[in-house]
């Protein structure tokens, strides 16, 4: 697929003194956690991107004519201790992740920088010695396309999109009531249905489910 680069970036690619980087965005429950792989922390788009020990990599970003989903698995070296807190006892599963290329002039200060891929976070591992490091795949946004949608008729799910909605508070009720049209019902609460008030009795007798 052909891309646009930022005139920013264009322009940034014919300085001679030109340092890449990349910033990772993770979306935790508890916040956001930024590390790039610069020589320094790195301000971009009102965020503060701390320089780890070690970015130690990024795999190789791909896409297909066939617009199939490729993730990547990310690494992580030298986090600090309170990150790892938070990555051994936060849910992450499905929480956003992005990675930005960024260019960086001879003072290792930001020129511009580019979204470069968007995901969701799948599965961590972690392995301390020493230093801590972090392998964390991140499967690709395209991935959602092929979850099953799954919408249910229901009070409780409408609750869940606006709690305001009393709309289908009395679905289930309805859903298992009998109603006996024109036929004495046995226990007298429904006798006569709803039906021309002069009949009753025994009259012509049809239940509607």
């Amino acid at each position: 697929m052909t891309r646009s680069l930022a005139s920013a970036i264009t322009s940034a690619l014919t300085d001679d003194n030109l340092t890449v980087c990349f910033l990772v965005d993770l979306d935790f429950s508890s916040g956001h956690i930024y590390y790039t792989n610069g020589g320094k922390s790195i301000v971009y788009g009102g965020n503060t991107y701390l320089a780890v020990g070690g970015l130690g990599g990024i795999d190789t970003i791909s896409e297909t004519s066939n617009l199939e989903a490729k993730g990547l698995t990310l690494t992580l070296s030298g986090i600090d201790s309170n990150h790892i807190a938070i990555a051994l006892g936060e849910n992450y599963q499905g929480r956003a992740a992005k990675i930005y290329f960024a260019l960086l002039d001879a003072n290792h200060d930001l020129v511009a920088a580019a979204l470069m891929f968007t995901g969701r976070m799948d599965v961590m591992s972690i392995s301390l010695g020493q230093t801590a490091t972090i392998s964390l795949s991140i499967e690709h946004q395209m991935i959602d396309a092929n979850r099953p949608k799954i919408k249910r008729f229901t009070y409780e799910e409408q609750q869940v999109r606006d709690a305001t909605d009393e709309g289908l508070q009395y679905v289930v009720a309805i859903e298992n009531i009998d109603i006996n049209w024109g036929r004495t019902d046995p226990t007298g609460a429904n006798a006569g249905g709803g039906g021309n008030p002069n009949v009753g009795g025994d009259t012509a007798g049809i239940m509607l489910r």
